[in-house]
């Protein structure tokens, strides 16, 4: 973000009229905005489902849906576990997040490739 953000907005100052800036610069942001309420969104939910099914792949034992509920409820609750368990926990977390940030890293390819075509015309003295 730290990245796209001075240049996005560079490149909306080259293509905006000056009289339409203010409208342009709240778009941009209101925009900027939701992509990073989505963007979170999005990623809580890929973390939460595949956490659900690590959890029931890797959690083996007699507790297994009450060290599920535990887990699930309090990322907490993982160092309060039993040795066996908190292996297994530790481990659906461990495999969540690994998805989770191949899945983000994914769209983030997916978006360069979206605007890889767009050509821009070059910010001209004024």
């Amino acid at each position: 973000q730290g990245f796209l953000f001075p240049s996005t907005f560079i490149a909306m100052l080259a293509t905006s009229e000056q009289s339409e800036l203010a409208v342009a610069t709240t778009t941009l942001l209101i925009w900027r905005s939701l992509g990073m309420v989505v963007g979170v969104a999005g990623s809580s939910v890929v973390v939460q489902n595949a956490l659900l099914h690590y959890l029931d792949v890797f959690v083996q034992g007699g507790g297994k849906s009450r060290v599920i509920s535990q887990v699930r409820a309090s990322v907490e609750a993982v160092a309060l576990l039993e040795s066996p368990y908190r292996e297994q926990a530790i481990h659906s977390y461990e495999s969540a997040l690994r998805v989770t940030f191949v899945g983000c890293a994914v769209m983030s390819a997916a978006a360069a490739l979206l605007i890889s075509p767009i050509k821009l015309p070059r910010l001209g003295a004024k």
